[in-house]
This record gives structure tokens, sequence and C-alpha cells, in this order.
């Protein structure tokens, strides 16, 4: 006679006498519902796998997105940042509460009103130097400055800052990896109040911040979405880390839709990077950014020119300095430029600086790397927006 089969609708599996839903991952029925995930057998059991472990899943179009409407977005609770959205399934930057002004955190409140400041501050080393804003007129500033290098045989050097207020900031040098001596530098800066502001000729200008919590480096250049300059129709931006709450050192970079490209008017991303160093972690830093349009003019008396160098921009350790004209010519060498790389060809990292002899034509610039990898500062050229002064003082922002 015979038998009854044991495991009606199961696998039997003569050694331990037991009966299982499966033996291999093929056992297991395919629903082919991509937000189900595919069954796969585990100890003779068919169990799903999350398709989208910590994100939404979409079922049309098989996908797995940060979100799916606005509140899906985390809230920091800060007001001058905006409230995020959720735009085709990514998280974006909040909508700038206070269009044309600056923004106080302490009230949550729009600032009418605002300003200006270029400054050169000579012989900065590594020690902590106060610089103090003329005046009042500040709310929250957004400082960005610069080094000059002159001479040979410099040490890699990078602006460090710390305890931005209303009156003031804190600048020093600092050498990536720490291993060399630095000399003094002069160090150039431009400091404008946040906000969307318009200069007296007009022409739009913008000044913000961010808590940035990535850290680019070699062979990984991301960035972070920043608000699309709208107003702008070729946008020039120079930035700063404004903070040091990290000993180790960071720099500012921006680019637009890739690694390679400057940001545009739809395309912009900023952030902090440490290049070659081994050790790439660090902890957030305020990043600041400023914006111009290309353009030569004078604002509140102070002639000026706001531009992005053609890829022409090499190493400290090619054959600097590098020349590049203004648009215009200046009447008198400009005191005070700030320049920051924009878009990163090297793929090993690097910054803009300042270098050699600035003339009333020109603008001498280079670009250096950190030595903790090699001893090295060859580079690829590259792109530097640039923002140059005809002299030192104060302008009124509308």
């Amino acid at each position: 006679m015979d038998g009854t089969y044991p495991c009606t609708g199961q696998i039997c599996v003569e050694d331990g006498d037991t009966c299982v839903d499966c033996l291999v991952d093929a056992d297991c029925p395919d629903d082919s519902i991509f937000c189900i995930g595919v069954e796969t057998c585990a100890s003779g059991s068919c169990v799903l796998t999350d398709p989208c472990p910590g994100q939404f899943c979409v079922e049309d179009g098989d996908a797995c997105v940060d979100c799916l409407v606005d509140t899906d977005c985390p809230d920091d609770g800060l007001f001058c940042t905006g409230v995020e959205t959720c735009v085709g399934g990514s998280c974006v930057p909040g909508t700038d509460p206070c269009p044309g002004q600056s923004c106080d955190e302490n009230t949550d409140a729009c600032v009418s009103g605002g300003k200006m400041e270029t400054k050169l501050i000579t012989s900065v080393g590594t020690d902590w130097v106060v610089v103090s804003l003329a005046g009042s007129g500040f709310t929250y500033p957004v400082p960005v400055c610069t080094a000059h290098y002159v001479g040979s045989l410099l040490s890699p050097a990078v602006v460090r800052m710390r305890d931005v207020t209303a009156g003031s900031f804190e600048i020093k040098l600092q050498n990536p990896g720490n291993s060399s001596p630095l000399s003094d530098l002069d160090v150039h800066c431009l400091v404008v109040e946040k906000g969307s502001w318009l200069m007296p000729n007009g022409q739009p200008i913008e000044a913000r911040t961010y808590a940035s919590s990535v850290t680019d480096r070699k062979k990984s250049w991301n960035g972070e979405l920043q608000p699309i300059l709208s107003s702008f129709i070729s946008p020039v931006v120079v930035g700063q880390v404004m903070s040091s709450n990290d000993p180790e050192w960071s720099v500012f970079w921006s680019r637009g839709s890739s690694r390679t490209t400057p940001p545009t008017s739809t395309d912009f991303f900023a952030g902090k990077h440490v290049a070659e160093d081994t050790s790439t972690s660090r902890v957030d830093e305020t990043v600041g950014y400023i914006v111009f349009d290309v353009d030569h003019n004078t604002a509140g008396g102070i002639e000026y020119e706001a531009g992005i160098t053609g890829d022409v921009v090499r190493g400290y350790g090619n054959s600097p300095t590098y020349s590049v004209n203004y648009n215009q010519a200046f009447s008198n060498p400009p005191p005070v430029a700030i320049v920051s790389q924009v878009a990163m060809d090297g793929n090993d990292g690097g910054w803009a600086v300042l270098s050699g002899t600035q003339t009333s034509s020109a603008l001498s610039l280079v670009i250096d790397e950190d030595q903790i990898a090699g001893d090295e500062r060859r580079h690829t050229t590259e792109q530097v927006a640039y923002i140059a002064f005809g002299a030192q003082g104060s302008i009124t922002l509308t």
C-alpha cells in the first residue's frame, strides 16, 4: 500500500525527517512586486528582503527614494534655513524665509538692510588674530578670506576661521598636516551680511551659511546641494569654512552639475574638503559663501570686478604664478581680492590662493595642495572664481 506524502504543499527533507518551504531561493515564489522584495530561502523558510532599507519604495518605476512628501524630510528647527521640501524623491534645502533681507535666528525674524566690507589683514600667522568690523551694521556677517603667497619655498596654507560675531571674527593660517612651519602672510577678506541683497548699482549679491556634514576628499567629490541661484546670470561663488569645530583642516570648494563644472544659476553644490589627507572624517562645520554676478562696476565709490578665470590656473609645484587678465583693467592694483576654486578637475584636490605681485590689469593665482600623501604640489588646470576691489571700505546694500 502506498504511503501518504508527509509534507503536503512543502518539500520533504529525509535528513531530519522535516518539512520545509524551500531548499534554495528558486523554490520561493516571485510575485514580481518590487516593493515587497525578492523572497529568499533561509533555514527552510521563504523570507522577504526590504529592497529600500532606510528609504521609501515606489512601485511605479521600481525606485527607492528619500521622501514621498515634504513631511518625510527632516526639520532642523532653524527658522533661517527654511523648511526642507521633497522634490523628485530627494529632500532639498528650504526656501529662504527672508528673500532680499537678512535673517535673525534668535528672533525668527527678517532684518532689512545690509552691509559689505572689504579688508586686508597683514602678517597673519599660526596664532589667532581678531579681525574687527568697522562700526555697526552687521547682524550675521559672512566673512570669506584668501591667503596671499609672496616669496618662494612657502609651505601650503589655508585660512582657518572661528568666533564670527556681529562685530568681529578670528583667523589664522594652518598648514594641512601641521608638519611644516608657515611664514606670516597677508590675508584678504570680504564680509557680507547674510541674506539676499542688491548692490548700489542694482547688481544682485547673496551671502549664505549652512551646517556642513559632508567632507569631500580625493576621489570623492560630492558637495552639498544649495538653493538655486536664480537671481544670477553667471554666478561667481567664493566661500569659507567659517568655524573651527574640528582642529584638523578643511577648505571650501564648490561645483555645478558635476565635480568638473562651476556653479550655474540652476546647479550649485558647495562643500568643504580635505584633499589627500589620510584622515578623512571631520566634525560638522559652518560653511559660508558669497555670490556675485560676473561684472566690472563701481559700488559705493569702490571699483570692483567679479569673474571666473578660464581653465588655466595650475599648481604651486608647476610654474607659478599664473596671471589672468581682468575683464577690464583697474585704475590701480586692487588691494583686496578674494578667490575660491570652482569645480575640481584635479582628483587629488586643491584650493586657490593669491600668489606673487598683483597688478591693475591682471590677477596672479595658483592652486595649492596639501603634502600629507606626498611632497609634490603639482596640479592640473582649474577655474577660479574671484572678486577684486579697488579699495578697502564699506558698501551699503539694499
